[in-house]
This record gives structure tokens, C-alpha cells and sequence, in this order.
């Protein structure tokens, strides 16, 4: 009936062995991991649909993961092989705040990120604002901490920054820090798919 309205959920059942990698945003079925084809290239879920009187009907379904080119992506927005959270979390914390910026101004204020954050004997690859700029924007994907689908530098740029400064604490007091870091600067209403300090973690970890 083209009148009915549907609700959908990730419910427990036969088939939903993968639930906890998965979430459900206004209908919509979405990651809450990076997955990896040569790891695992299907996943299952079970899902339940409800109509606006109540009747409802479960499946299970088959998530294909598709074979594509690696990207060769990662954290280290310098290219010098380390990942330092006042050179690499810093570049991340700056571009994202000018980022949006007149063209100009931007290029001007990434040259001066790089100029002032960048050794020139580190060996790094990415030496120049442009370089910075281009690596980022080619690979939006690292921008989006939180996976809500926006670039913001008071929210993805700052769980960057703040995990580049954790990540080599011991392993329980970095966990503990990551969860305040997502408790503190994911809003509630958010629609991000990844919210919890082991999310985050995870995700920053696939690329460094």
C-alpha cells in the first residue's frame, strides 16, 4: 500500500551473527567499521521491519563486500613514515579549520601549516600546503572521524588530533580517553556511525 510507513531495526536472531558491525540511520543500513576483502567479504544481519499498525516480518540478509584497489590512505598526512600528533594531528586540526576558507587564504594558511609544522629533514614526501591540501581532499574519507557524513574541525578534527596524543598511553588509560573524547564532542543527535571510544579507535587505527 503506498500509504504504509516502515520502520526498520537490527533485531537478534538466525542470521544476525554481524549485527554489532552495522547500524540502521533514518532506514538507511550502515557501516560501523571498515571492512577489508581479502579479511571477510560477506557479513550477516537480521532485520526487522515494522508497519505503522504494528505487523512486522524479519529477515535475514547477506552484506557482499566488493574487491576494489586498495587506497593507499593513512594518517600520516606528511608521508615522513611516523605518526606525531604535533606534526600529523596538527596539519589534520589545521586544514580543517580553513579548509573551507577563500581559495587564496586557504593555500596561504596551508603553505604556513606546512612551513611551521613540517621538519625539512624528515624525510617527509607531502613538504608543501598543496601537497597537504591535495592528499587530504583525495582521500576525504580520513576526514570523517565519526562517519556522519560532514567534515568538521570542532568534532572530527579534534578526535584526530586528540587520539594522535593518546594513541601510546597504556592500553586502559587510551581507552578511557577516547570514550571521553567521543562523549565530549559527538553531540547526542548526531547521526555518526561511529560514536564510542573503541570506534574511533578502531577506524584510526585502519589507517595508521
Amino acid at each position: 500500500d503506498a500509504d504504509n510507513t516502515f520502520t526498520y531495526e537490527l533485531v537478534e536472531g538466525n542470521g544476525s551473527n554481524d549485527n554489532d558491525l552495522f547500524a540502521i540511520d533514518n532506514n538507511q543500513l550502515k557501516t560501523n567499521a571498515v571492512f577489508d576483502y581479502e579479511t571477510e567479504n560477506s557479513y550477516n544481519v537480521r532485520v526487522r521491519t515494522t508497519d505503522q499498525g504494528g505487523l512486522s516480518y524479519e529477515e535475514s540478509l547477506t552484506i557482499n563486500v566488493e574487491d576494489v584497489a586498495e587506497i593507499e590512505a593513512s594518517l600520516d598526512i606528511d608521508g615522513d613514515g611516523q605518526y606525531l600528533a604535533a606534526v600529523d594531528g596538527l596539519l589534520f586540526y589545521g586544514y580543517l579549520n580553513i579548509r573551507n576558507l577563500p581559495e587564496f587564504l586557504r593555500d596561504n594558511l596551508t603553505q604556513q601549516l606546512a612551513d611551521n609544522l613540517i621538519n625539512p629533514d624528515s624525510g617527509a614526501t607531502r613538504k608543501t600546503g598543496n601537497a597537504i591540501a591535495s592528499y587530504l581532499e583525495e582521500n576525504m574519507i580520513l576526514m570523517d572521524i565519526d562517519g556522519d557524513g560532514e567534515i568538521s574541525a570542532a568534532i572530527d578534527g579534534l578526535l584526530a588530533y586528540g587520539y594522535f596524543n593518546i594513541r601510546n598511553l597504556p592500553e586502559f588509560l587510551r581507552n578511557n580517553l577516547t570514550q571521553q573524547l567521543a562523549d565530549n564532542l559527538i553531540p547526542e543527535d548526531s547521526t555518526a556511525i561511529r560514536t564510542t571510544g573503541d570506534a574511533i579507535s578502531a577506524f584510526m587505527e585502519s589507517y595508521i
